[in-house]
Order: C-alpha cells, then sequence, then structure tokens
C-alpha cells in the first residue's frame, strides 16, 4: 500500500508589515540604465529520466490435465489385455467397462477411484476380470453406491494454480528443438546427444536427468495398445515389471501418457510419452530410488510446448 503523506501550515487572517513593525523599509531595486545590457537567462539543466523498465511477462502456470474419463481408465485396464492375454479376457474386459460408464453416471468419484487402483496395482492378475487385491476397498465403495446402499461422494473441487512470473525453478530456462519439434524447461546446460533411440535433448541436475528423445516411427496412428507396445520396446526388459501407464488425456492432437517404472537396478523413471502422427516423444527425468519425485518433475513434464 502507498501512503502520501503532505504536511500543510496555515495562516489566519492576520498580515503583519514589516514597516508596521518599526522595521528599516527594504532598499529599492536598482533600476538599470538604458545603456546596461539586460541580464542572461540563467539555463538550469534538468537530466533526462530513464525510462521506466517493462515489466516482465507473467506466464500462467500450465494447467493440470484433465482427470481421465471412466472410459478412459476402463480401456487402459484392457488394453494391457489385448497385449499378452489370450482368450476373451480383453472382450469380457470390455463388457464390464459398458456396466462401469453407466455406473459413474450415478457414482463417478467410486468408479474412478477403483479403475485407477486397478490400473496402477502392482497384484493386479493382468489376464483376469477381477479385483486386484490392494483394491477391494475401492471396488467395494464403489457396488455400496452402486447399489444405493451409499450415496456417492462429492468430487472435491479442482484448486487452480496462481500464476508465476516465472518459468520453472530458478536456474532453468525454456529450450526449443526444431529437429524433435519440442519446446520445454530444463536446468541450465541443456546439450545434445545421439543415442541409440536417436536425438536427445537433455540435461542433468542434483543427480537427475531430464530429458526428450524420439521413439522409432511407427507407420500405425497412436492408440492405447501402440503406445503400451512402444513403451515396452524402449524400456526393455529390467524396466518392465513395474511399468505403469496412467492419465492419460488428449490435446491438441497430441496423446499424452503418464509414464512411471522402477528398474531391476534401482534405477526410476519418471515421465511422460507424447503421441501424436507420426511421432513419439519421452519426455522423462531418470534417477535412483529415493524419497519421492524430483520437486521440479511438474515443471519440466506440463512445461512441453510442441513447435510447429
Amino acid at each position: 500500500m502507498r501512503l502520501n503523506v503532505s504536511n500543510w501550515c496555515a495562516m489566519g487572517p492576520l498580515c503583519l508589515s514589516l514597516a508596521a513593525c518599526g522595521a528599516p523599509p527594504l532598499p529599492a531595486a536598482a533600476t538599470p540604465s538604458p545603456e546596461s545590457p539586460p541580464p542572461a537567462p540563467v539555463v538550469v539543466e534538468t537530466p533526462a529520466l530513464a525510462p521506466a523498465p517493462s515489466p516482465e511477462p507473467v506466464h500462467a502456470a500450465p494447467p493440470p490435465p484433465p482427470e481421465p474419463t471412466a472410459s478412459e481408465l476402463c480401456e487402459r485396464v484392457c488394453a494391457t489385455m489385448d497385449m499378452g492375454c489370450k482368450g476373451r479376457a480383453a472382450q469380457v474386459c470390455r463388457v464390464n467397462c459398458e456396466d462401469h460408464v453407466k455406473t459413474a453416471e450415478r457414482c463417478p468419484v467410486e468408479v474412478s477411484a477403483a479403475l485407477l487402483c486397478q490400473d496402477q496395482a502392482d497384484d493386479r492378475l493382468p489376464c483376469q476380470n477381477v479385483a486386484a487385491e490392494s483394491c477391494v476397498a475401492q471396488f467395494t465403495a464403489l457396488a455400496d453406491c452402486r447399489s444405493g446402499k451409499n450415496a456417492p461422494v462429492e468430487r472435491a473441487a479442482t484448486a487452480i494454480a496462481p500464476a508465476s512470473g516465472l518459468e520453472g525453478p530458478a536456474g532453468w530456462a525454456r529450450v526449443d528443438d526444431a529437429e524433435l519439434g519440442v519446446s520445454l524447461i530444463l536446468p541450465a546446460g541443456a546439450q545434445v546427444t545421439n543415442t541409440t533411440a536417436g536425438r536427445r535433448l537433455s540435461s542433468e541436475e542434483a543427480g537427475v536427468l531430464y530429458f526428450v528423445e524420439a521413439l522409432p516411427p511407427s507407420a500405425a496412428a497412436p492408440t492405447d495398445r501402440t503406445i503400451l507396445k512402444s513403451a515396452l520396446d524402449y524400456l526393455g526388459f529390467d524396466c518392465q515389471k513395474k511399468l505403469k501407464l496412467s492419465s492419460r488425456f488428449e490435446k491438441d492432437g497430441i496423446i499424452h501418457v503418464r509414464l512411471d517404472t522402477i528398474c531391476k537396478d534401482g534405477t526410476e523413471w519418471a515421465g511422460m510419452l507424447r503421441a501424436f502422427p507420426g511421432k513419439t516423444l519421452v519426455t522423462t527425468s531418470r534417477f535412483t530410488t529415493g524419497p519421492g519425485k524430483p520437486a521440479a518433475l511438474d515443471d519440466f513434464l506440463y512445461g512441453f510446448r510442441r513447435l510447429r
């Protein structure tokens, strides 16, 4: 708050004359002779004011990805069955999906919680249409809501992140790579290298490697099935067992899928696959398993932009 303070002095109506108080009169001003030249004007130079600095542009924080629908969550569960299950497992899964989508009209929170748990459960039996043991509580809540035994849980309002004048943490900067066709926020000192997967743009901070690279191109249109296959092929056998693909959403023609896994050697991956016609990119962080994900992970993942 800016506070302007002005000091005012008021004078009463009484005017005092110096002469009336006995003070000697002021001498008369000297009258210049007609021959005297006029006094030169006094020029006071006022220093020019520097222009005010332009305000820094304020960038709004990227909005969080939309929550996947019941149909999208259920399809992710069924897509894994397409890859490695024989018989009618995937078909039965999709029949169950129709029931879940209908139930979501009354119980959206319960359905989302149950399907998300099933999608990410480590103890899920991939070729059986039964709830994972770790998800029994969520499916029980779903059944109680569907039967009318319990009222639906109200969905909490999503908090909106405040705008920020900076993009990313201190010391990070936005980097554009025309060949990969991406723009993203990385720690200072980003470098381009060539790997077995192709071109890689990467930078490292505090033992965490952040990078983006393109996966081998596929002639097929991107689907949940082709994305899963790309992830499995890319990570290799040692990192497949704990692979989780989640939080799928589409925006501006790009399919975004969250990727998380822990390899046999303890190396953890936390990133996203971005699939669009003609190209699939992986933007990920890679680090040794510790107390949690890197603090700047969201800045890295959601600062992604596709260059046109």
